[in-house]
């Protein structure tokens, strides 16, 4: 992020802005894909793991014990595809993929692929490069597969798909907001681990045995790897922050959980309460003008006209700002922000945060200002918060 980026330049209005309704939408739509509303029980769920035969035994070592856990714990049909690195012919790998998805392109399925291994991104030729190792420059070693000619043979049209991926630059796997959702070990300018102890794989192994086969939406288990790595659990020893890339296509995150198990019939709000969630990001949102944009009507929209399905969200407004239309700086969950479209502009990051604005929880605390008016009503003090 940079300190005065080219938007800070521009006058007049944004151009992208949003009605309060359509902000409200946009938290009820991610608050439901991250906490389906009924967890979906898939018929079946099949997994299919890929890795070149010249990758370091530590990336397959990691794929087997991952499959063993998906395989025993959540009774997933999981099998391991090993890419031949001593030919640069990549027919024998489109079919195995187009196959895997073929046979599970079927209602109530779940198909999941999983690569371990080494890639990097062409930024010239826009690609995500697969292969198995690397010399002692950091060079490819062997061939190259380049991931985006397979992705229009894995969307499937009845059933659907996940991508888990352990390799560099992986956040780059799934392209577009309409394409499979994606959990990836790196964003899409990082290098992931490739050591045991501090790789992805041995986390998400560890968070799934801690499950236990309990159903979890990719967006909870995502939020919950970094939680752990955030607050340094003993038992993480993560040094990449792993990403999530949601399917906008679908109303809900997908769900892992054990085949055969009866599936919770109520979200796990506790995900977003206060009380268990320190994981919060702070954004901006342009929002077109209320009619009569004062302190008094902003609160009752807040406290009175939202929905119940995000009434529940722990999410404050820290402050509210006249602009052509009106800019409000807000905090949501984690959970939140990352099933938010993000896509559109009227919103804007400003940082991740372990906490609520300090200013408004400390006592005697006086700001200066030149607006005679502030201070006269003690309840505009306060953040507005919805509950």
């Amino acid at each position: 992020m940079s300190l005065k980026p080219p938007e800070a330049f521009a006058t007049g209005a944004t151009g992208a802005s949003l009605t309060p309704e359509q902000f409200i939408s946009d938290l009820q739509a991610a608050s439901e894909r991250a906490l389906p509303g009924t967890y979906p029980s898939y018929t079946k769920v099949r997994v299919l793991a890929i890795h070149f035969s010249n990758s370091p035994a530590v990336f397959s070592m990691l794929e087997a014990q991952l499959l063993e856990t998906l395989s025993e714990v959540y009774g997933f049909d999981a099998k391991s595809y090993e890419i031949d690195a001593k030919q640069a012919n990549f027919n024998p790998l489109y079919d195995v993929l187009q196959d895997f998805r073929r046979e599970g392109d079927k209602k109530g399925y779940l198909n999941i692929i999983i690569y371990s291994g080494h890639s990097r991104h062409d930024d010239k030729k826009n690609q995500l490069d697969l292969f198995g190792d690397i010399d002692g420059n950091n060079s490819p070693v062997g061939p190259m597969f380049n991931w985006y000619t397979a992705l229009p043979l894995i969307n499937p049209s009845n059933s659907r798909m996940l991508l888990i991926f352990d390799s560099c630059f992986s956040a780059r796997a799934s392209p577009h907001y309409d394409g499979p959702e994606l959990l990836a070990a790196a964003g899409v300018e990082n290098r992931a681990s490739d050591e045991a102890l501090t790789c992805f794989t041995t986390a998400l192994i560890n968070r799934l045995k801690r499950l236990n086969g309990c159903a979890r939406s990719i967006s909870e288990i995502h939020a919950d790897l970094v939680k752990d790595l955030v607050q340094k659990k003993k038992d993480s020893y993560l040094v990449t922050t792993p990403v999530h890339l949601a399917d906008l296509r679908y109303q809900h995150s997908a769900v892992l959980g054990r085949i055969g198990d009866p599936q919770p019939s109520e979200p796990n709000r506790a995900a977003l309460s206060s009380e268990e969630n320190s994981q919060l990001v702070l954004l901006r949102v342009h929002l077109k003008k209320l009619p009569a944009p004062s302190t008094t009507e902003w609160r009752k929209w807040i406290t009175h006209d939202l929905p119940q399905s995000v009434k529940g969200i722990d999410i404050e407004i820290q402050s509210v700002h006249p602009t052509p239309d009106v800019v409000a700086v807000l905090t949501v969950p984690f959970l939140i922000w990352d099933n938010m479209d993000h896509r559109s502009e009227a919103y804007g990051f400003i940082g991740h945060v372990s906490g609520k604005n300090l200013l408004h929880e400390t006592p005697g605390l006086t700001i200066r200002s030149a607006n005679t008016d502030l201070g006269k009503k003690k309840e505009d003090q306060k953040p507005l918060t919805i509950r």
